[in-house]
């Protein structure tokens, strides 16, 4: 069963692929520290530069760490690490910026301390597809559910 397992960007390989074109979109990405740290990013940050969008690759963990974030008496040191990367990454692009998120950890760091929502790349490039606008709109229409 495991050899039949394929992440997303090996997936993009095959010649009748093409990602979509997101010119002119700014995206916050925060790579889950697993993910970064056993599987390795840079098949990821190349599948989305290929889309052309402006990528801004988040350093560090986002503090929730799976739950460390919300048991009593973590709380501090949990929005003290996302403090440290991945909250000024979001404040820096603007509420333009679409957000993305692999990790469930991640997109709720997010969503609680930043009232915003993260997607994943699969619906990042899924929404590229279908005519995906840009900016306020982009939240409004409720692709990203804000």
């Amino acid at each position: 069963m495991i050899a039949a397992l394929h992440r997303l960007p090996s997936c993009s390989v095959r010649p009748a692929w093409r990602p979509p074109d997101l010119s002119g979109l700014t995206v916050v990405v925060q790579p889950h520290c697993h993910h970064r740290a056993v599987l390795g990013w840079a098949a990821d940050a190349a599948l989305l530069a290929s889309t052309g969008a402006s990528v801004i690759t988040v350093a560090g963990c986002c503090g929730l760490a799976g739950t460390f974030g919300l048991e009593a008496g973590h709380e501090a040191v949990s929005r003290a690490v996302a403090e440290l990367d991945l909250l000024p990454a979001i404040r820096h692009a603007g509420l333009d910026a679409v957000l993305v998120a692999d990790g469930f950890s991640c997109r709720t760091q997010i969503a609680d301390l930043t009232g915003r929502v993260a997607i994943t790349l699969p619906e990042l490039l899924d929404s590229g597809r279908s005519g995906m606008p840009s900016g306020p709109d982009f939240h409004r229409q409720g692709i990203l559910h804000a």
